[in-house]
């Protein structure tokens, strides 16, 4: 997540890793509420600091933490960051531990970080996502003599953050945990003194600061558990001696096998890359594990390797069901493949399935459309993408062999797609954005309605995640730096892995306007409205820095395709279907660029 222009809440901040936090969150232009107990400390630090909010809180006062995240929504509007930080040592022996003391902890470094993270992932939630990191500690992941009541507090936060990880992915929320080990503030004085022998004071201990960047690089990079360090260090929690250098294996939100036709591979193939990929990611129950997949290839053994890698969701290429179009389109599959693939794939517990129709195909009407959707629906999958035929044999050099001339103009692929929608709807599916359909009760459904649905290569998404790593032929990514792409060929991809090299050949990096604009983009693509002027606002440029797209946007008011209230953009019903060309306006690069596209609509 980016820090500049973000809302960052640190709890703890009166002084030592809460306060370098602070400061370097502030630093690196976020707005920071500062929360703790010492009312001076606190008002000193946000007199520093520009900006700063400071609330008196008591963390273990659920009362208190709500009144602080009323707060900052009152002033801000938001909560981008919450820092879980504030906490309290118990260096007791066991046998002297009193249980009313370890109450008195757990209240604290576990109950308080909870409700704090209740507190603030509505507001998250609304506004596409946010980072929660909570400080616990490495004794938690190694055992100390006299620290068992303090490091089995922190062990539960450590497993209650991995939980909400899980289940907060959806929502776009990161939760992260980060590990300091015995640390140059007032907090750890007894440490430092060496109460217990076998305890850490064996390490050396660290400054704040680098407990800070720590926590910076958490936040940033969205890393499940770091343990303090210069570079932070990623750590496996429960690995024999998580401190000797065990590596964690990153959790992706989601894993997709792409390109078409990765069936292809067959059973043992396909096995033998999920399990090199698991070697090196955590791909489980959390993952959304996708598949696209060509119904004609499609048989029980890879059904049966797809359920054993964790595949839980397939994408099946059906395009139409119509003989005469699937002839003139040069693919050939009758309904009872793909009822059959369906069946398979249910059968062998993939039961989250996409369909992937199309409309403008050769010699395709509106009645073929009407009907090919109505067979589709009433095989139930989940979600639908209806998209128009692309038609580019200048790119995609087999559409030479389809006759142009077979093609429908814009009006009657205006009319096929609409033909779709009103077929889907009726079947009880929902319509999402631009081109997908989803049931009601579907992840992408709940998105749409809460504001939080994204939009990447593959169309509209629940996936939130910063980063999209290619590894195949041709795949291209996104960092929070910019697109990179892998090579196009075969074997110059094949040199580049053999030779222990990354296939990386091509990137664009991102200016912080291409950001901006993506982000204007991005929301009117799944909204159909923007507020242009915030947008560009929250990404710390004028109000006005976009206003040059207005001229662009008149002939859709003049025809009643789109409304502007201000800098607020919003497509009327019947203006959705164009909402491509008033992304446009925005897009910087469009008039400048000299490609060739295939029809918006």
């Amino acid at each position: 997540m980016r820090i500049d222009g973000s809302v960052a809440i640190v709890t703890g901040a009166s002084s030592g890793i809460g306060a370098a936090t602070a400061r370097l969150l502030a630093g690196r232009g976020a707005r920071v509420v500062l929360a703790a107990r010492r009312t001076d400390r606190l008002e000193a630090l946000a007199a520093e600091l520009p900006g700063a909010l400071a609330v008196t809180t008591d963390v273990t006062d659920p009362a208190q933490l709500g009144h602080l995240v009323a707060r900052c929504l009152d002033v801000h509007g938001r909560v981008d960051i919450l820092v879980n930080n504030a906490g309290q040592g118990l260096h007791v022996p066991l046998l002297e531990l009193r249980a009313d003391d370890l109450r008195a902890v757990f209240e604290l470094n576990v109950i308080a970080p909870l409700v704090a993270m209740q507190a603030v992932v509505p507001s998250m939630r609304a506004h596409g996502g946010g980072a929660i990191v909570n400080v616990s500690s490495a004794t938690s992941l190694r055992l100390f003599p006299g620290l068992g009541g303090y490091s089995a507090t922190k062990a539960a936060l450590n497993l209650l953050s991995q939980i909400g990880r899980i289940e907060l992915a959806e929502s776009g929320v990161i939760v992260s945990v980060v590990y300091p080990s015995v640390t140059e503030t007032e907090f750890h004085q007894s440490l430092r003194a060496g109460h217990f022998a076998g305890g850490p004071r064996r390490f050396p201990a660290d400054p704040p600061e680098l407990v800070a960047t720590t926590i910076a690089f958490a936040i940033e990079s969205g890393e499940a558990h770091l343990m303090v360090g210069d570079p932070p260090r990623p750590v496996v929690p429960g690995s024999d001696d998580p401190w000797a250098g065990g590596l964690a294996r990153p959790m992706p939100a989601r894993a997709g096998w792409g390109g078409g036709t990765p069936g292809m591979l067959g059973p043992a193939r396909f096995l033998e890359i999920s399990e090199s990929i698991a070697r090196h990611f955590d791909v489980g129950a959390h993952t959304e594990h996708a598949i696209e997949l060509d119904p004609r290839l499609l048989a029980e053994p890879l059904v049966e390797a797809l359920a054993r890698a964790g595949v839980n969701r397939a994408s099946l290429g059906v395009q139409d069901f119509n003989p005469h179009v699937q002839e003139a389109a040069g693919r050939v599959q009758p309904y009872e493949t793909v009822a059959r693939a369906v069946e398979l794939l249910r059968r062998g517990g993939v039961e989250a399935l996409n369909f992937d129709l199309m409309y403008g195909l050769p010699h395709q009407t509106r009645e073929d459309v009407a009907r090919t959707a109505a067979l589709a629906a009433g095989l139930a999958p989940a979600r639908l993408a209806v998209f128009g035929y692309a038609h580019v044999p200048w790119f995609k050099t087999h559409q030479k062999l389809i006759d142009a001339a077979a093609l429908a103009g814009a009006a009657e692929r205006l009319a096929q797609a609409e033909v779709a929608r009103e077929t889907l709807e009726a079947a009880g599916y929902v319509s999402i954005g631009l081109d997908h359909f989803a049931l009601p009760d579907d992840p992408l459904t709940r998105a749409a309605r809460e504001g939080r649905m994204r939009r990447n290569f593959q169309g509209y998404t629940t996936d939130a995640a910063n980063a999209l790593l290619p590894f195949g032929v041709s795949s291209i990514g996104r960092l929070p730096q910019g697109y990179v792409g892998n090579a196009g060929d075969n074997a110059g991809w094949r040199r580049s892995i053999e030779a222990g090299r990354f296939a990386t050949t091509r990137g664009l990096a991102f200016t912080p306007e291409d950001i901006a604009r993506g982000a204007v983009i991005e929301r009117l693509m799944c909204d159909f409205s923007v507020d242009y002027g915030e947008e560009a606002r929250a990404r710390h440029f004028a109000p006005d820095s976009f206003d040059a797209a207005a001229p662009g946007l008149e002939a859709l008011v003049a025809q009643g395709l789109a409304e502007v209230s201000g800098r607020r953009v919003a497509m009327t019903p019947a203006g959705r279907p164009f909402v491509r060309l008033a992304a446009a306006a925005f897009d910087a690069y469009l008039e400048s660029g000299a490609a060739r596209h295939s029809a918006a609509v």
